[in-house]
Order: structure tokens, then sequence, then C-alpha cells
């Protein structure tokens, strides 16, 4: 069934509510393993090269120094590697009592040399280049023709924990089979001494080989998939996500994986012919239903990254693990169907970028709830969630240069993929009750716009993943820069631990690859402001206040953990979004929540927020020593920022920005001006002879942002939007600004003409800093005031502009 029938004229039903009570789920480390006796006594139970569906016998492989799971990568695209989520496996014994962990993705037959089997593969004769051949593969078979064991499999020795943690060891290949009474060196499943985009990150290892071998890195737990599944069942909300990426077939679009054909592809327009590539650049499939072998491409002389590649066999061992997807020229999509068995928030993630904002990552609720369904004719009315793919117009020209962008080549994509969580996308999509059946993808255009705009256009995307954020799904936490309280946060019973954040901040879809401002009550790290931002999106903290400066410093995102927080809550920001909000696609969501002091009763209260805004899973709001919701960082009187939180510098204490008492800074959490709407609304009217609210400020005589520029009010009355910040002298005089914007020490301004004007004489901001940017102020050539090979339009070089045709 083509995919555009999901986004025509379909018959829908409504999606439903779920709520629950557990304990937060605080994360695999804390998980007791299977024991050793219960291990032995499925493996002897188990088949050979049969794949169970008793969720007992479905176990993960959890590595307890890194926190990864086993999974498969590096060398070939089928040696083992630890990564986030983990390759499902089951066990069998063979006659000699060794554990064999085999999986369900990638079988052949023993004639090939290949099987099912997680096995450490080792022969005598790799020597040299051929070494790499050597190591811990999926894809291995135990026997020989004659059914003799030739690989040991592995045995599981306790470490005598509470947690049941095991190290698990083996022996090398042999070709002529083992012998009880011969002693066989040991070699110990082991997270390398590296990790990220190294060719082998795990692998087996005798006890002297170090740095790779180490104790910690050696020791492992083994959960079964009925455990994550009771987690999921039994928990509100997560402190980071339940990661069931395991769940989706081919998710990173694997070398030579079965799975490969549960891929579907659609093309939006009649008889147009779709250019699909599922591969490497130089071996792809055009089609995930073509059999193993039916690849295109060939290499003779091929350069990827300073190397040269000769033959095909060469390019697959180093490039085995970058394998990708993408779509050029076609408005259509690549998708599949996952059933998941728990209502709840699920969050559909996968790494990708595009040269058109045409391309986005979709999830939609199927009606059809069976495990199984071939009916994608039939949505959930409501329930689709679209996001534009990261762009590669807002990467620098060192990171275009870097991932080979004009070349359009997948294989420094597959890289950049494999190796950074930087091009995460994402979207949330809340099923009801009892489960049912997300389609996800990626897609470029629809059904009515399917016309290809450009013979240029390029879409890349890998590493799809699936993500269990919590059951709840009907109290979630809003923030709205439309509304103009923060009452009902205050009111109600309920409070935000790890739950999906709802936030509108609208103000900024007329000014993506422009400077804003920001503070939030609630922190975000790195992958949530990343992906709910963009990729290349920036952060500038306060710093500065004095009569002639208002100076802001640079959060440094990419040097940060992908959990570390980046926007911390009662913090005012300048931030640079970079991600195509205006085409966001969420449904309108509403909160049920229950208002506080009731009395017997209890009186449901329902806080609305409109369509297309942004979904941030696992958030938090502080809470107090009464349990109950924590603003302190403001006012609630006039839901503004308090002043308590900008320390002057003449206090004994740490100062958090400095000032020398002639500026303050004012943050508001609430609208400033129009009408004042009830919780279940969602817009908002404006008298323009009464425009401000009751009690808020004016800003008169103040500066603020306004377009990418800051601006300077003067006598005007003006108003702000929910989660803004502003500047206010503290003693108001009439008269022209003073105050410069400084950013990281840079004066972004000239004596001629300066970033912070009024509205009324709006100039665009010159840079002095060595470099070539464009009229929103963003570097697009460090070091070098050449515009040659730049795109056609107006630069500033020197503080003049400059036109390129």
């Amino acid at each position: 069934m083509a995919i555009f029938l999901l986004f025509g004229a379909v018959k829908g039903t409504k999606a439903q509510d779920s709520n629950g009570s557990a304990s937060p789920f605080d994360g695999l480390e804390k998980l007791e393993g299977i024991s050793a006796s219960e291990m032995a006594n499925y493996a002897k139970n188990g088949k050979h090269g049969e794949f169970p569906t008793d969720k007992k016998q479905i176990f993960f492989l959890y590595n307890v120094k890194t926190g990864l799971l086993l999974n498969v990568g590096g060398y070939w695209g089928t040696h083992v590697s630890l990564q986030e989520y983990g390759m499902p496996l089951w066990v069998y014994a063979d006659g000699d009592g060794w554990i064999h962990f085999q999986q369900d993705i990638d079988k052949q037959s023993a004639s090939s040399g290949e099987g099912c089997s997680l096995e450490y593969f080792y022969k005598d004769s790799n020597t040299g280049n051929a070494a790499v051949n050597n190591g811990v593969f999926v894809d291995r078979d135990i026997y020989d023709t004659k059914k003799t064991v030739i690989q040991r499999g592995w045995t599981i020795e306790p470490i005598g924990d509470a947690k049941n943690t095991f190290r698990i060891y083996t022996y090398r290949r042999s070709e002529n089979g083992y012998s009880k009474s011969t002693p066989y060196d040991k070699y110990y499943l082991s997270a390398a001494a590296s990790q990220g985009d190294v060719d082998k990150n795990c692998g087996a290892f005798l006890e002297t080989d170090k740095p790779n071998y180490s104790d910690d890195g050696s020791q492992w737990r083994i959960f079964s998939y009925e455990q994550l599944y009771n987690l999921q069942k039994n928990s509100i909300g997560f402190k980071s996500s339940l990661d069931l990426s395991f769940k989706l077939e081919c998710p990173g679009f694997n070398r030579d994986n079965g799975k490969l054909d549960n891929w579907k592809t659609a093309v939006y327009k009649d008889g147009a012919t779709g250019s699909f590539r599922f591969g490497l650049e130089k071996r792809y499939k055009t089609d995930p239903q073509h059999e193993s072998y039916d690849y295109k491409g060939s290499v003779t002389s091929y350069t990827f990254n300073g190397t040269n590649y000769t033959s095909m066999n060469d390019y697959q061992t180093h490039l085995g693990k970058y394998y990708c997807a993408d779509i050029k020229n076609t408005r259509g999509a690549v998708y599949q169907v996952v059933h998941v068995d728990h209502g709840g928030s699920y969050v559909i993630e996968c790494k990708a970028y595009s040269n058109t904002n045409k391309a986005k990552l979709f999830a939609v609720l199927l009606k059809e709830t069976q495990e199984g369904t071939t009916n994608y004719k039939e949505i959930v009315d409501g329930s689709l969630r679209e996001t534009v793919v990261m762009q590669t117009a807002n990467m620098s020209q060192t990171e275009q240069k870097k991932l080979h962008i004009s070349e359009q080549n997948m294989d420094y994509a597959g890289k950049e993929f494999y190796g950074s969580h930087k091009y995460f996308n994402s979207v949330l999509v809340q099923v009801p009750e009892g489960g049912g059946n997300i389609c996800f993808g990626v897609r470029v255009g629809s059904v009515t716009d399917n016309v290809v705009e450009s013979n240029n256009e390029w879409t890349v995307f890998d590493d799809f993943r699936l993500l269990y954020a919590g059951s709840t799904t009907s109290r979630d936490l809003i923030l709205d820069e439309d509304k103009d309280n923060l009452n009902y946060l205050l009111d109600c019973t309920e409070t935000y631990d790890d739950v999906v954040l709802h936030l509108n901040k609208k103000s900024f879809n007329k000014n993506i690859n422009k400077w804003n401002t920001i503070v939030l009550p609630v922190d975000l790290n790195k992958d949530q402001f990343t992906q709910a931002f963009g990729a290349n999106a920036r952060l500038a903290k306060l710093t500065t206040l004095t009569r002639n400066q208002i100076q802001f410093t640079t959060v440094k995102i990419a040097g940060k953990k992908n959990d570390d927080v980046v926007l911390a809550a009662y913090v005012p920001y300048i931030i640079y979004p970079t991600k195509d909000l205006a085409n966001e696609r969420t449904p309108e969501y509403t909160a049920t929540l229950h208002k506080t002091g009731t009395g017997s009763g209890i009186e449901e209260h329902k806080v609305t927020i409109a369509a297309n805004h942004i979904d941030i899973p696992n958030v938090s709001l502080k809470r107090n020593d009464q349990n109950k919701n924590d603003l302190f960082g403001l006012i609630k009187e006039t839901w503004s920022l308090s002043l308590d939180k900008v320390k002057l510098a003449n206090k004994t204490e740490a100062s958090e920005i400095v000032t020398d008492g002639t500026l303050a800074a004012f943050g508001t959490f609430a609208r400033t001006y129009g009408s004042e709407i009830a919780d279940t609304e969602t817009t908002f009217t404006v008298n323009k002879n009464n425009p401000i609210i009751e009690g808020r400020d004016n800003l008169q005589h103040c500066y603020f942002f306004h377009e990418g520029k800051m601006v300077y009010a003067g006598n005007k009355v003006r108003g702000l939007r929910g989660f803004s910040v502003w500047f206010k002298p503290y003693k108001q005089t009439s008269g022209a600004a003073t105050s410069k914007f400084i950013l990281d020490g840079i004066d972004y301004t000239t004596d001629v003409e300066r970033i912070m004007a009024t509205e009324d004489s709006s100039i665009d901001s010159k840079f002095a800093k060595l470099g070539v940017f464009n009229l929103n102020g963003q570097l697009v050539r460090s070091g070098s005031t050449d515009v040659s090979g730049l795109p056609s339009g107006i630069y500033i070089v020197n503080g003049k502009k400059v036109f390129v045709k």
C-alpha cells in the first residue's frame, strides 16, 4: 500500500488518552540480569537457527562499563559493536554445553561460511591487511559441513555480585574441532579501549591484551525482552527514554541485512520513477525488496577520507559500517510499520540532513491495531507528526566541505551518522492504551506537492530509533508563549518528572537563523536542545550588563555530552535556531490536570496548546519541599524573571552576571500584551489603545531583540510573548540608546551602523571580525574576505555590503 494514501482523504478515528502511576525508570544500570543457571537452561532448550517468540527467551547483552548494549557494526558492518540499543539474541547449547548467541537479522548457509551465530572468528592466515577479518562477527556458523563444532561458543562466568554480572569467554576457532583434554587460551568479550567511530569498539581479548582488555570492560549483564517489556508496562516516566529500537527492522540499513525488505518505498506522482539508494556510494540497492545479491556499483579506484580503495572487498571491509539510505530528485517516501504493545509517548528518531525543506521525518498512528497489519490506508485522525530534517544550508562552509555535500556522497554522511549524535531528528507519537501500529519514515514532498523543483535535491538518512518516553499522555507539561499566566502549574496536584514538554515558541518561526532571546523554567540537555532547535543551533548566555555593554558568551554545545544541560532554567540567553520550526507538524494537545484546594471532590482543569508546537521528551520541572511545582525563579504577580537571579558585581557572593547597576535583565514567562484568555483558548486579541496587560512592563526605554537585532524601544510601548528577555535601565531616561551588543568579546557593531537600532530605522549589523557574513550575521567564510564561490546575494565584508551575482 503506497504511503501517500496515509496523507490523502482517509477515514480517521480519534486517539484516546491514557494515564497511570509508577516510579520513574532510572536506567539499565540498576536492572538485575538473568542468572547463569537460567541462561544455561534457556540454552539447553534453544534450537539452532530458530528464533523464539517467547519474550523470556530473547536476550540483550549489556556492557556494565560503558552502559551500552551489544549490536552490530565495525568491520564489514557485521563485527560486534557497542551501541545505545541492543541486538535481540537467543541462546543455543551445543553438545558440549557451550552457549551460542544467535541472531535473526543476517543468516546464511554453512556452505557460504556464514551463519547466524555471534562467534570469535580467527584464522592464522589472516595477517597484514587481512587481519581485520579476525574478530567477533554476528554471522558465523558454528559447524563445518560434517557438523563438527568449529566455533567454541561462550562460557558465562559469574563475578559473584547481586546483579548477576558475568564475564563471558570463548576460544579461538578450530577447524578440527575441540578436545576436552586440551587447554585453550580464554578470550573475553570486552569493550575496547576506544569507543565511537572506530573499526572495533568491542571484541574478544586475552587478559594480557592491554589496553583493550579491562576487568570492568569485560563485565556484562544479560537482560530479557520480558524484563524490558515489564519496565515499559509498569512505568510512567523515564529519566532517559527506554530504547526499544530492537523492535525496528533493519533501522540502520546494515550490510546484507535480511530484514531490509521490511522497508517500503513510494513515489507520490503517478508514472514517476523514484531514485532511492540503500547502502554505500559505490555499492547500493535501489529497492529494499531486491535480493541480497542485487547491488549496483563498483570500485576500481575510489578515495574516501584520504584512503584509496581499489577493490570492492577492501571497500566493504572498511566502510561496511557506514551503510545508510538516500532519496535523490524524488517526491516520495521510505517507510515501515512497527507494532507497540503499550500506550504512551513514543519518540521516533533518525539521523538525517537534506538540501530541501520538503524532506521530513514523519510518524503516524494507523487505525488498525493488530500486529502485522498491511492496512496503511486508514490512519488515526490528527496523529500525523512531521519535522523538517536538518538542512545543509545551515552548515558552515567547513562542515559542508567535510561532508562533501556538493558531491552528495552518502559514504561521508554514513560516517558522520555512525560517529555522531549531531544530526538527530525526532517526532513524538502518543499511542492509546492497548498499543497500536506506528508508520514512520522519511518523505520528501506529498501527494499535492509531488513535483521536484530542482534536479539537485538530496536527502540522506540512517539509524532510526524507537524510544518510549513514558505511559502518561494526558498530563504532560505545557509551556506556551501565548498564555498570559502560568497559574495552571501552581494550582494543580500534578508534578512533572521526565514528562513530555509541549513548547510553543512560534515567534521563532520568522526568526530562523537569527538571534532571539529565551528563558525557560526547565533545563534542556544537549540532545533535547539540538533536536528542538536544530543541529547547528547556537546559544549564548548573558554574562555582562553595563550602561555601554550587553554581553553574551557562547555556550560551547559541541563540547558537551549528550545529556549535559546546555540551557539552564531561569537563565537569560540569546538563541540562534536553525530548525525549520514553521513546518513543524504536531496536533493540538490538551492536558487534563486536577486543581488543588477543591475540597473532597477532584475538579479537572484542562489546558490546551495549539497545533504545530515543539515536543521535547524527558523534561522535568523542579519541586519544592512540599512536593509542589517550584517556579522559584519568577515573580508570580507579573510572571517575570526574579531580579534576585541577577547578582550585582559589588555583592560579596559570586556573581552570575556582572553589572554596574545601570541595567537589569528581565524575562517574562507569559505574554505581556493582548487579551487575557482561558487556559483552553489558544488565540488572543490586541487592543491597540491599551495593548499591555495590567501590571506588565511596557518596555519603554528598554532593549529587546526583534528580527535578529537588538532594538531600543525609546518612548514606544512594546509587548513580548512568553519566555522572552529584555533589558531595562534602573533609571529610565529619555534619549538615544547607549548599550552595544557584545558576543564573545566581539563588538558586533561599527561606528557607522549598529546592530542596535530602533524599529523605525532598523539597520543591518556590520561585523568587524575577519570573515564574510550574511545579512543575518551568520559567518559563512572565516579568516578570509574572499567572496568567490559563494551563492548570489548580499554579504558583509569589513563592515561593508558586497554584492555577489
